[in-house]
């Protein structure tokens, strides 16, 4: 799946550099093949799933000589994004430079299904008075004031602006092996970009 991500934000044409974290050497040769460079394989400490994301970020931002102005973090776990988003997305943080810009999907069920089961096993409102306009993080994409993320380990400033990614496909994050089973379904059935 890493390779659609990497295809992806080659064909985007808008990133400046292209770099991939990884421990693993399987993925570093996936990313080599495409052209993108793994200048080293991550170290133990960030190399776990405990390990915090802006950590990874911030090990990689130390590879570059050149300072840049802010980092996009395209998680491969969230294959099916298009050339076109990372673009609008880019275009999106530009217009508002230092103001991070996070992907977002659709809730999938609508909000009226969802209950909150209490302690003793009983089905109670969850208290969502406002449901319009929830969306859930899809993972997709972040785009970060690099500074920010250095001196705070967070992708997220005040405030952060949301970017739609209705469609359900391209908002696809796989976290499961329920949503493995549909990416590769969705694989088969969608053209590579």
């Amino acid at each position: 799946m890493i390779g659609w991500t990497l295809r992806a934000a080659v064909a985007s044409q808008c990133l400046d550099a292209l770099v991939v974290s990884t421990d693993s050497p399987d993925i570093a040769a996936v990313a080599e093949a495409f052209g993108v460079p793994v200048p080293r394989l991550r170290g133990e400490g960030l190399a776990t799933d405990d390990a915090a994301v802006a950590d990874v970020i911030v090990d990689a931002l130390s590879w570059f000589e050149d300072d840049y102005d802010a980092v996009v973090v395209l998680q491969p776990s969230s294959p099916f994004r298009r050339p076109e988003t990372i673009q609008s997305v880019i275009e999106t943080y530009e217009s508002e430079p230092g103001v991070s810009v996070v992907t977002v999907g659709p809730v999938e069920k609508p909000i009226a299904w969802l209950r909150r089961l209490t302690d003793a096993g009983e089905l109670a409102d969850p208290g969502l008075s406002a449901p319009d306009g929830l969306r859930r993080l899809n993972g997709s994409m972040y785009v970060a004031p690099a500074k920010h993320l250095i001196d705070t380990r967070s992708l997220y400033t005040t405030p952060t602006r949301g970017f739609a990614m209705d469609d359900p496909i391209e908002s696809l994050d796989i976290d499961t092996p329920a949503d493995w089973l549909l990416a590769e379904r969705c694989a088969d059935h969608r053209e590579a970009p």
